[in-house]
This record gives C-alpha cells, structure tokens and sequence, in this order.
C-alpha cells in the first residue's frame, strides 16, 4: 500500500518505506543485485521504470488463454507470458489505476554520493559517505530530516523477505535466442521458469560494469544482501555477475490471483553529475524524521 497522504508522496516508492523504516530506492537496488567485492562506484545517472498489473485488469488480459486439464502449468505459463510479455510498456501508460501501479525512478551518483527520487514524488533521498547518514528531503514542505546509516541497516535486517527470500522451487533457465535494443544497448532474453513463475530478462554485457559498480557503492553503504535465502533471486539467476536491462515476472499469487511485473532500464548516462543535487537547498528546516512522517500525514 501507498503511503496514506494525499497527493505525491517522497515515501511512495517501495511499501517498506513507510513508517518508521523509511528505506531509499538503494535499498530495493541492493536487494536486487548480487554482492560483488567492492569496485569504484558508479558515476552518471540511472532511470528505471516499473509496472506491476493485478486484479481484473490483468484477468481480463489473460481471461482467453486457456488451461485445460491436460496443460502442464510451466506450458500455461508460457502462454501467458507470450501474451503479456510481447505488450509495450507504453500500452499501460495511459491507463493506471487500481489494478495498474507505474513508477519511474532516477538514481545519481558521484564520489559515493548518491541521490534517489521518484517522478512526480515530492522529494527525494540522499546519501552523503562523509556523514554515513540518508537525508530525507520533502520539498512541498521545505524540511529535511537526517537518518544514520546505522538506523535504516537495522530495518533492513528487519524488513520481510523478497519473494526469493523464501523458499521456492528452483528455478529453470533457457536461453531464448532473442535480442531487442533497449535504452540503446543491445540486450539477449534468457527465460526462467518455476512452479508458479516465468521470468524473463534481457541481459546485456554493457551493464556488468555498473552492476559490479552499483553493487560496490551499496556495499560500502553497508546495505548488502548477505541473509543467505533460500529462493534464487531471477535477476542472479538470469543475468549472473550483470544487472537485467528488462525483467519481466509473471507469478501466481495465492489462490486464483496472478502478478505481472516488469522492471527495465530506461536510460543510462555515465559521468560526472552537477554537485548541487546532492545538497538540501538553502531555506530548508531540519527536522525529525517522525516530525516529517506527520507533515506527510497531513493534507
């Protein structure tokens, strides 16, 4: 669920950051990508975009392919994914709503800086390697408030497991001797394929590099992965020691309910970023991160 204010929200970007464990988009990035030793950190900018299909509008997507009694659920899987997987993002842009979530985030980075952010959330987060602490900044209200890295390790290590984090069937790969351009780099799709999941990533030799730096960066912030789950994370899976341009995930949730989801890459500059967007701007008031909660909770 969104967090319960009214209109854009700085805390809208995963669940777990709600309430008093507010974690940043670098989170999700570390419980993304696998650990690698630590490397130079990535310098330039990333924007990717989400989508997660639920519901009817997802049943209605899918009412007509049919499973009878004889298919086996990996073939029923794949028949699904050939319908779904094979849409544009860009078919569900116009239509979000209850049963349709879109995000597009941007990650910057510099000297072990980083800011994350959210289109048209109203603020962001900072990381400065110098204080070790995450700054939460709420523009509409001109305040900030000051986490201690220390704080968000601690609900990390509290935060629910990802869906690999628990155990699964393991995972089937395939390499599926396709290749798309996306976000200008050239990308090969491998298929996976486990008891009520099938995913697809396109990987890309053009991101193991950044993988290896993203991963670098966040370890040196002190929020890797090392839980030791059970399950296997797809994106490992599909595109080991890189990180997937595009992952699309189409699982069944519980009885009788399905998920689609797709995470890509939409674009990728490397190089140094302007200073001034690793800063809170001048006027802002500093203030507690429960303070902040509260002024989020008004309208």
């Amino acid at each position: 669920p969104a967090h319960a204010c009214a209109g854009p929200s700085v805390f809208r970007e995963t669940p777990e950051m709600n309430g008093p464990r507010v974690l940043p988009l670098l989170l999700t990035l570390a419980l993304a990508i696998p650990s690698f030793a630590p490397a130079q950190s990535f310098e330039g900018e990333l924007t990717r975009r989400s989508l997660t299909v639920r519901g009817a509008t997802l049943a209605d997507l899918i009412a007509d392919v049919d499973w009878p009694d004889e298919m086996e659920e990996a073939d029923w899987l794949r028949a699904v994914a050939a319908r779904l997987f094979a849409m544009p993002f860009e078919a569900f842009a116009d239509a979000p709503g209850r049963d349709v979530d879109l995000a597009r985030t941007t990650l910057y980075a510099m000297d072990g800086a980083t800011r994350s952010e959210q289109a048209g959330g109203d603020g962001y987060f900072l990381y400065d390697p110098g204080t070790d602490a995450m700054t939460v900044v709420v523009a509409s209200r001109r305040a900030y408030a000051r986490v201690p890295m220390a704080e968000l390790r601690t609900a990390e290590a509290d935060t629910e497991p990802q869906p690999w984090q628990v155990e699964q069937a393991p995972l089937t790969v395939r390499d599926l001797g396709r290749t798309a351009t996306i976000a200008g780099m050239s990308a090969t799709a491998r298929e996976a394929v486990g008891e009520g999941r099938i995913v697809v990533g396109w990987c890309s030799e053009a991101m193991d590099e950044v993988a290896r730096q993203l991963a670098g960066l966040i370890d040196a912030m002190g929020l890797t992965d090392e839980a030791g789950a059970p399950g296997e994370n797809p994106a490992d899976v599909l595109c080991p020691g890189s990180l997937p341009l595009r992952l699309q995930h189409f699982t069944l949730v519980g009885s009788g309910g399905e998920e689609y989801v797709v995470d890509e890459v939409v674009s990728l500059v490397r190089g140094p970023v302007d200073a001034a967007r690793f800063t809170v701007p001048a006027g802002f008031t500093a203030t507690s991160m429960e303070e902040l909660l509260r002024m989020e909770e008004k309208p």
